[in-house]
This record gives structure tokens, C-alpha cells and sequence, in this order.
């Protein structure tokens, strides 16, 4: 537990992987209810808005890949920070280190005029970080999926590799998920909170993800569709291909068949001239089907 900034009207205490005995204490102080302290501990706990009479408490989560593979989708690709919010107490719980939050903490350490410092701007930057959490890697799977997108059209399907998309296509439907619901959690806060137009910059940028992360969602699973058509595509041709030949060689295999067959009494057999004249059928037949696949326009 760590004070990070006070003033007359409100204080910042910061909670990085808390023990019992430590959330004992600020719920014994701040009188927060142990429901909403238990959820605030529990790491795959969905975003959420509880309010109470004295306070409220808001979950939402930032994208971090996991280190470890997980089966909820949600853990794999995010984390949670749970932040109580009192008439004159923030109280922000969290168990891995941020990044953007130890930025924010050096700032409100260094503030030279702390009195001046509104109650809603600590709420208001931590909810802009954690959206923005979700853009590098927008982004980057944006670009991937781009690549993947040149390899097919320029006719370089050696280097698609379906397991990574779906990889992509994976993490992009866990960020939409999110974002959605740490939007019906902000907006929740939103309405509690009297500087409703930073707010509203919050929402749109939260939205502003949802749609880059859909975009990306939706641009995978065409991707992977189009791959699986065209490798579809593939095997109908060499059908096509194997088919073309069998149509050709099955008559030819029956006339070759037929007078290979060892019988004693075949009139054919001491007819001087059956041997080339069962080879000029072979090339009529072959003639005959070569004639009727171009007119039926399948060579």
C-alpha cells in the first residue's frame, strides 16, 4: 500500500498485489464492503460499475499478453485494475506492475501545487491509459494481417501461416470483447461523475478501439476464408486436372483391356491389319473427346 498524492480534498492510495492483512485494513478504514473488496482481488473478474452509498467501485481492464496460455480468452489477452472511488479517496488495486501508472504516479508526486489538482483528473488519466493499452496493438495486428493479405494476392501461399491468424483472429474478438464491457462499466462512471465531457472523451475512445478491433476481428476471419477458398480452389483444379486425364485413358484402357484378354478363338487376332486399326480407333476416340471438352469449353 502506497500514498501517492494528497490534498485537502482527497487522497490517492495505490495497492500493488495486496495481502490480506493490508485489505483488511483499508476495508476496516474506508468501510468498503468485503464482496466488492473479494472482487477486486479476483484476477479474471469481468469489467464492472458497483456503487454503495459512500463510495463506488469500477473494474476495467488493459490489454497484456499473457505469459502463460490461458483458456479464458479474457485473461490471455488483458489484466484488471480495480479503483474504489470515495468522496475523498481513490483507492486503486492492481496485481502486476504498470507501466502507465507508474508514469502517472511520478507525476502526481511532482506536482508543485497540489490543492489545484481536481478529484476526477486522477480517475479520468488512469481510464485514458487503459484504453490506449489497446492501440499499439491494434495496430500491429492491423499490419500483420496486411502482410498475410500481400502474401495471397501476389500468389505466396507458402507463407501464410493459419495458425497465427488464427492467433490474431483470437486475440482481436478478446479485445472487442473487453472494450465492450469496460464500456458499460465507464459509462456507468460517466454518469456518476460531474465532468461528464472528459468522460465523453473516454467513451468515444473506448469506441474508438471497439472499432479498430472489430475491423481487425472481422479482416482475420475474411482472411482465413478467403485462405480456405483458395487452397478449396486448389484441390477442385487438380480434380479437374486428374479427371480430365481418367476421361481420356478410360476408353483407351477398355480397348487395350479388351484385346489383351488371352483367348485362343478372337477373330480380330488373324485379321492381318487389326493392329493398326485398333490403334487408329485409340486416336479417333482421343480426337472424339478432345473435340467435345473444347466445345463444352473445359479445356
Amino acid at each position: 500500500m502506497e500514498l501517492i498524492f494528497k490534498n485537502s480534498n482527497f487522497k490517492w492510495i495505490d495497492c500493488f498485489q495486496p495481502d490480506e492483512a493490508t485489505m483488511k485494513q483499508l476495508t476496516a478504514e474506508y468501510k468498503l464492503d468485503q464482496f466488492l473488496v473479494a472482487d477486486s482481488l479476483e484476477p479474471g473478474h469481468l469489467p464492472k460499475h458497483e456503487e454503495r452509498e459512500d463510495y463506488q467501485l469500477v473494474i476495467i481492464r488493459y490489454y497484456e499478453k499473457g505469459a502463460t496460455f490461458y483458456h479464458n480468452i479474457i485473461r490471455q489477452y488483458s489484466n484488471k485494475i480495480s479503483i474504489f472511488l470515495g468522496k475523498d479517496f481513490i483507492i486503486t488495486v492492481h496485481m502486476h506492475p504498470l507501466s502507465f501508472l507508474e508514469a502517472e504516479k511520478n507525476k502526481m508526486k511532482a506536482v508543485e501545487k497540489p490543492e489545484a489538482v481536481p478529484y476526477n483528473q486522477i480517475l479520468y488519466k488512469i481510464c485514458k491509459a487503459v484504453m490506449n493499452s489497446y492501440q499499439d496493438p491494434a495496430h500491429h495486428m492491423a499490419e500483420e494481417i496486411d502482410s498475410y493479405e500481400s502474401n495471397i494476392f501476389v500468389g505466396n501461399q507458402k507463407k501464410m501461416d493459419l495458425k497465427a491468424l488464427y492467433q490474431i483472429k483470437r486475440e482481436a474478438s478478446s479485445c472487442k470483447k473487453v472494450l465492450s464491457l469496460n464500456l458499460d462499466a465507464l459509462k456507468e462512471v460517466q454518469f456518476n461523475q460531474k465532468r461528464s465531457v472528459a468522460f465523453k472523451d473516454i467513451i468515444e475512445l473506448n469506441l474508438k478501439m471497439m472499432h479498430m478491433h472489430s475491423q481487425n476481428l472481422e479482416d482475420a476471419q475474411n482472411l482465413m476464408s478467403l485462405t480456405m477458398g483458395i487452397s478449396d480452389q486448389k484441390a477442385n483444379e487438380i480434380m479437374k486436372l486428374l479427371t480430365t486425364f481418367s476421361v481420356f485413358f478410360l476408353p483407351l484402357s477398355f480397348i487395350a483391356g479388351w484385346y489383351g484378354m488371352n483367348f485362343k478363338f478372337m477373330p480380330e487376332l488373324e485379321i492381318p491389319m487389326a493392329y493398326p486399326a485398333v490403334l487408329v480407333l485409340m486416336l479417333l476416340v482421343v480426337i472424339f473427346i478432345f473435340i467435345w471438352f473444347k466445345r463444352k469449353k473445359i479445356l
